[in-house]
């Protein structure tokens, strides 16, 4: 799934919002974010936390509890980081 766009000027996009319903549903079973190993309910929960990679600074998620992977989702992209893009963000509040 890639919903585009998926901010829409200062809140997320309409189909990033269905796509985020789809996602949460129980009947969609388990959702992982591409290059994670984790589900995105594991993500939800307290254990996880969501910083920025050290090397790239795309959001990596990082145990609250216990060992650290040791992989950014960055990891496997052989063009990033590229600083030509804008950083990755969250929508303005």
């Amino acid at each position: 799934m890639l919903p585009q766009p998926v901010i829409a000027g200062d809140r997320y996009s309409d189909s990033f919002e269905a796509c985020w319903q789809q996602i949460q549903s129980p009947d969609s079973g388990d959702c992982y974010l591409e290059g994670t190993e984790q589900t995105i309910a594991e993500l939800l929960s307290d254990r996880w936390e969501v910083t920025d990679c050290a090397r790239c600074a795309m959001p990596v998620p990082m145990r609250s509890i216990g060992m650290n992977a040791l992989e950014c989702p960055c990891i496997d992209l052989p063009t990033w980081p590229n600083t030509e893009l804008p950083q990755p963000r969250p929508p303005r509040e």
